[in-house]
């Protein structure tokens, strides 16, 4: 029993070690496309920290296998190292020890990971969607920022505005490209006064300009045009309307389960194979570093990740491209699930037979 608790106890906090390193590191890797999407202003600075929040339970469904897999293979290096493996069989205790603690272990992780992944996960991508939609409903604030030049992609414009009052604009100046005679010509629009504005029919930003003058240059043929005009209506970018529907990520277990849609089937097979997954590749590394099967100190645990990158990069695939399987993913999926089982248990069948003998 304490040989248990000792061995319980010291695989717990390597897996917890491990748990913070590749959670700072997935954690930093959401943190930089949250900043980039940032700086491209298709998020808001305000919800930043919300977002984040609400990625962990995301970011842990991945890293939660790969943290008990690493932490049974380096704990049972420290043991052979140490010698002290040596020790705990000379007092007479066999591996089907080991495999209890395993099976311990996998309980608790299995059981967490499957709340995680079922419940907490789409509910918090519920929220994140929600959060983003929210915020950027009136992305007309959000925006532009006063005595800042401003270029805004998709239509091709450089704006500068020098204050900014709720929606109204003061002394605006607008570079415009458009594309004539295959090549891109530069109009320049100024103004005194404007107004920002959301024309909801187009779903479409737009920026009215009162009382300005109009300069067209073309460099090519040396032509020059100067207009004023009284009131012009610019379009400066979509509202936030590109932000993806719900799919099938953001469903909870219940729908899933009861849902005849093959994305649903799909989605509900991919969750059970990443709970299960802490099963089989906890089994793998334990058979794998029981015995020191080269010469390096950690041939066992390259060899582990190896067959570990394989399952997820094989499981991966056939998710993101369920349309190029189209209804045969699921079986391909459990096909593969089944293959790492057997594997798994064929590696270590003699003392898995003996703990239920």
């Amino acid at each position: 029993m304490i040989i248990l608790k000792y061995l319980i106890k010291k695989i717990l906090k390597s897996q917890f070690h491990i748990l913070c390193i590749l959670f700072l590191i997935f954690f930093c890797q959401k943190l930089v496309r949250i900043l980039s999407s940032m700086s491209e202003e298709l998020i808001p600075k305000k919800i930043i920290f919300f977002l984040l929040i609400l990625y962990i339970p995301e970011i842990i469904k991945l890293i939660l296998p790969l943290s008990l897999f690493i932490s049974i293979a380096l704990v049972m290096q420290k043991l052979h190292n140490s010698n002290e493996i040596i020790s705990i069989k000379t007092c007479g205790i066999g591996n089907e020890c080991f495999i209890k603690v395993i099976l311990f272990l996998n309980l608790l992780v299995m059981s967490f990971s499957f709340v995680n992944v079922m419940w907490i996960s789409p509910l918090a991508l519920n929220y994140k969607h929600k959060i983003i939609s929210y915020n950027l409903s009136n992305i007309d604030k959000l925006k532009l920022n006063e005595k800042q030049f401003k270029f805004i992609k998709d239509k091709n414009i450089i704006l500068f505005v020098d204050n900014i009052k709720d929606k109204n604009l003061k002394n605006i100046f607008i570079v415009k490209f458009i594309l004539k005679n295959k090549e891109y010509i530069p109009v320049v629009f100024v103004s005194k006064h404007g107004s920002l504005y959301k024309d909801l029919l187009k779903n479409k930003n737009v920026i009215n300009l009162n009382y300005g003058e109009y300069y067209e240059i073309d460099f090519k043929s040396n032509y020059f045009f100067i207009a004023s005009f009284e009131r012009y209506q610019i379009e400066l970018f979509n509202t936030f309307s590109r932000l993806k529907e719900p799919s099938s990520e953001y469903v909870y277990f219940k729908n899933l389960f009861n849902s005849c849609i093959e994305e649903y089937k799909l989605e509900y097979n991919w969750r059970i194979t990443i709970v299960f997954s802490v099963l089989i590749m906890s089994i793998i590394s334990f058979a794998l570093n029981i015995k020191k099967l080269g010469s390096g100190q950690f041939f066992n645990l390259f060899l582990g990740i190896f067959f570990y990158l394989i399952f997820f990069i094989s499981q991966t695939f056939i998710y993101s491209n369920h349309s190029l399987f189209k209804l045969h993913s699921i079986f391909f999926m459990w096909i593969i699930n089944f293959i790492y089982i057997f594997f798994s248990i064929a590696l270590y069948y003699n003392n898995i037979k003996k703990i239920f003998s």
